[in-house]
């Protein structure tokens, strides 16, 4: 049977604390939680005297938080794989988190199966280099994917809010012409296409799944004029809003179904 990885799981909430360790299935993924810590010094303490593969470990504890506990571990040559794990959907951590090497940046809203497959590619990832391999320094391509992976992650996130090329180039400190040339590289894709791609698949799941009014569903992907949201969806999915919830019905003018 092969090894299974040790993890420490680090938050100041004892629930948090508890319920991981309880109720997520660890060992049938490969790990063995090893302890729990309600802040970063403990666990920096832990992580000198204790072999720890993975770190998965809240940012806002007191005493000593996320970001300095990931700083103290990279200057100590502590040889772990960091995760952070949040509630705060704030892109200045996951730009941060960067600087340190930090792997994965998850929020705790995420889906039960989504954290399931998380921690199942962490696992290969992990069998694949050996247990408890200090990550090599990041070379420019993985710079470039990681903050690239940030930006998409805020994007999805944050779609109500009107996120831009202009406002994530000032985020990361880069500009609106580098960044889009490395979200291209990277992805495949422009920025402005990544984001409309986004915004109408998220509606487009919302008019299927959800009773949500049409202005709704359009403001909750950045859409705050019914006529602009219906104009966008239909020249991207090719019907109306109205006619892709219920298809086949009659379609009246632009801008029907505000209210549905």
């Amino acid at each position: 049977m092969p090894k299974l990885l040790n993890l420490l799981l680090v938050d100041d909430e004892v629930e948090i604390r508890q319920g991981m360790g309880r109720f997520f299935p660890w060992e049938d993924l490969g790990f063995r939680l090893v302890a729990a810590c309600e802040n970063g010094k403990q666990a920096f303490d832990y992580v000198v005297r204790n072999p720890v593969d993975v770190v998965l470990c809240d940012i806002r504890m007191p005493v000593l938080d996320g970001l300095a506990f990931a700083k103290m571990v990279r200057e100590a040559g502590v040889p772990l794989m960091l995760v952070f794990f949040s509630a705060h959907r704030d892109f200045e951590y996951a730009r941060k988190a960067m600087e340190y090497r930090v792997r994965h940046f998850v929020l705790k809203s995420m889906k039960y199966e989504h954290m399931i497959r998380l921690f199942r590619e962490i696992r290969d990832e992990l069998s694949a280099e050996g247990p408890s391999q200090v990550p090599a320094p990041s070379t420019g391509e993985d710079q470039h994917a990681r903050l690239v992976s940030a930006v998409t992650a805020y994007v999805k996130q944050h779609l109500a809010e009107n996120p831009n090329l202009e406002n994530m180039a000032r985020q990361v400190g880069l500009s609106p012409d580098h960044l889009g040339k490395v979200f291209k590289a990277t992805i495949g894709q422009n920025f402005s296409d990544f984001l409309m791609a986004e915004r109408m698949e998220k509606a487009a799941g919302q008019l299927a799944r959800t009773n949500l009014k049409t202005y709704e569903i359009g403001a909750s992907v950045g859409y705050y004029n019914a006529k602009n949201f219906t104009r966008a969806f239909k020249a991207y999915h090719g019907v109306s809003p109205r006619e892709y919830r219920h298809p086949g019905s009659p379609a009246p003018g632009e801008g029907e179904g505000e209210g549905e």
